[in-house]
């Protein structure tokens, strides 16, 4: 397959990578390393976004003929356009979803895949994982 692409930081290799997720029907999914050390603010603001996305998605498709005409690259554009278009509804305010993320967080968690684990255990009151 032919790419763009960039350097580090370089805008043209981001879309590149975008274009080949779209073109091959699937989400760029973080790691766990990427999540370590990010600010509950950006881990939201990403949120909002995927859910934007998702929900502009699921209303794109109730179209009964959709936005773009029928060829071979109809699901790229509509993937980009459904990802720009959730981009623009996350700017600025939002939609308000991010705000009710950051404003249920605990206070001192950490994005990361261990944060829900601990949110369940002071949920649920439990200080220390036991095991049965």
């Amino acid at each position: 397959m032919n790419t763009l692409q960039g350097g580090p930081g370089d805008p043209i290799g981001a879309v590149s990578v975008q274009v080949q997720h779209a073109m091959n029907g699937s989400e760029a999914v973080p790691s766990v390393d990427d999540l370590k050390g990010r600010n509950k603010e950006d881990a939201a603001q990403e949120l909002e976004q995927l859910f934007l996305t998702l929900l502009v998605k699921e209303m794109r498709e109730t179209l009964p003929e959709g936005f773009f005409a029928k060829g071979p690259a109809t699901s790229v554009y509509a993937g980009l356009f459904d990802q720009v278009l959730a981009e623009s509804l996350a700017s600025g305010k939002g939609t308000g979803l991010r705000q009710a993320i950051v404003d249920g967080w605990p206070d001192g968690a950490k994005p990361g895949p261990d944060s829900a684990d601990a949110r369940k255990a002071s949920v649920l009151g439990v200080s220390e994982r036991t095991t049965p």
